[in-house]
């Protein structure tokens, strides 16, 4: 059963491994280490959800960017995913780790919820009595060998799957509806381009304001409101351009410069492509509308 995470397992230290509880079935195994895998990167081809109830886990980079994740959340790191830990202050307390054949996951999700390639909006999730005591049974029902223990495992397999899907919200993103724009990263991210649309910011600076890694924010961000992020913020300086050159007391370069544009030949191209004219156009126009008007 375990030899499916064999290049996981071998990663993990041997005095490591040798005193963690571990139980495995089908497509899914369970390790209940009491320490972390410190000064080396493990990477996972497959799903790995943790745990930990009782303390802090150490801090960890995950995928080059460094986070500091709580006690009692649920914590996804989907295929693909490098994760190192340097720190040697960890907890000695008994934390769960389950990890889900990456097939064997996207499989259930595309029959659960219409959708194999699942995006997790956050790394973290609060969870709930319902996905520990699956886990609590998959424990239990792992340890017998009989035919009617491998179809009640095959059938928790499936609840994990279903309930991990549950408490990150993905039961409720059906493929094609896009994300409720009340969503609170999406809110948080719109209010800080906003805020900040005339500074030099980057998809690295929202994300650090909300905690999102960019991989997911973009994905989402797109799912809710149709454009990139990069295609936003850049209709959010050419309506703040617009709205200062319908002013007309402001240079091209100033209005370059006080939208977030580098320069003006950023702002040209721009503003053309939003507005199907050149900034100088938009103004000459607006200008003589604005002096037809008050004649």
């Amino acid at each position: 059963m375990k030899e499916g995470f064999n290049y996981l397992i071998d990663q993990i230290p041997s005095d490591i491994h040798s005193k963690t509880e571990t139980h495995a079935a089908g497509d899914v195994i369970l390790f209940k280490p009491t320490s972390y895998v410190v000064g080396k990167e493990i990477y996972t081809n497959d799903y790995i959800i943790t745990l930990d109830p009782t303390s802090d886990p150490p801090p960890q980079i995950v995928e080059g960017r460094e986070y500091q994740f709580k006690k009692k959340k649920l914590i996804v790191y989907t295929p693909e995913t490098r994760v190192f830990l340097s720190t040697t202050d960890v907890p000695t307390s008994q934390f769960t780790v389950l990890c889900i054949k990456k097939d064997f996951f996207q499989v259930t999700a595309r029959d659960a919820i219409g959708k194999m390639n699942v995006s997790f909006p956050s790394m973290t999730n609060p969870y709930s009595s319902k996905i520990v005591n699956l886990i609590r049974s998959f424990e239990e029902e792992s340890k017998y060998s009989h035919d009617s223990s491998s179809m009640m495992l095959q059938s928790l397999n499936t609840q994990i799957v279903i309930q991990v899907l549950r408490e990150t919200g993905n039961d409720q993103r059906i493929d094609g509806k896009r994300q409720p724009i009340d969503n609170n990263y999406i809110k948080r991210a719109i209010e800080y381009m906003y805020t900040y649309y005339n500074a030099n910011i980057k998809i690295e600076d929202i994300c650090k304001q909300i905690h999102l890694s960019p991989y997911y924010f973009i994905r989402m961000f797109k799912e809710a409101t149709g454009q990139t992020p990069h295609d936003f913020l850049r209709s959010v300086r050419v309506k703040k351009a617009e709205e200062m050159l319908k002013k007309g007391n402001y240079s091209i370069e100033e209005v370059a410069r006080l939208s977030g544009f580098l320069n003006t030949g950023h702002l040209s191209k721009s503003f053309k492509q939003v507005k199907g004219v050149p900034p100088s156009e938009y103004r000459r126009t607006h200008i003589v509308i604005a002096k037809g008007f008050f004649k």
